[in-house]
């Protein structure tokens, strides 16, 4: 089974996907559509569209779950996975992990983020569990395309937002160049 987490930014959908992650049958990958870039589907796509699209999304989802980066797997907090069966599996799971956080400072000097092949214990999870703010315009042609995927919609009110922004702005959690508040695309 896979779900699917999709919003806007600061609408809470990684606090929902961390929710969900915290399950111990879980596979959580973080915003994979910003590491493994879906190509050809617009990010407004129309839903009658859904059959063109279909090859492309297939592949790209056989791709994201055996794939897997710093940002996709790394974000905190961690939960204890119940389909570590083995003690040698949760060895290699730390040491897995312990890989892809040595490849921050390798994205740091290549400016890009690494993909790395995930090991088998963790394809092997029951329920995968991925979250976009980059798609909700492709949400509807996920849906035709995603049969076995079940999918939550995070709205949250626009006043929410901007607090959220506002914030962010004030306390310096973004790391951005020119202060988020004042990005005009991203307000419109």
């Amino acid at each position: 089974m896979n779900i699917a987490v999709f919003g806007l930014p600061r609408s809470g959908t990684t606090w929902i996907g961390k929710i969900i992650d915290s399950h111990p049958s879980t596979l959580y990958l973080h915003e994979p559509d910003y590491a493994i870039r879906l190509p050809c589907v617009p990010y407004i796509a129309e839903v009658d569209d859904a059959e063109v699209w279909r090859p492309f999304i297939e592949q790209w989802i056989d791709q994201v779950f055996s794939n897997g980066s710093k940002r996709m797997i790394g974000k905190q907090p961690m939960f204890p996975k119940g389909y570590y069966r083995s003690r040698k599996q949760r060895i290699f799971d730390a040491g897995w992990r312990t890989r892809v956080f040595l490849a921050a400072a390798e994205e740091k000097l290549r400016g890009r983020e690494r993909v790395m092949k995930l090991p088998v214990h963790l394809r092997c999870a029951p329920v995968k569990v991925w979250k976009t703010v980059e798609s909700l315009g492709r949400l509807g042609v996920f849906l035709e395309v995603l049969s076995d995927t079940h999918f939550i919609h995070v709205v949250r009110h626009p006043c929410g937002f901007v607090d959220s922004v506002l914030r962010g702005d004030r306390g310096h959690h973004f790391q951005k160049s020119v202060a988020m508040s004042q990005d005009m695309g991203l307000m419109k």
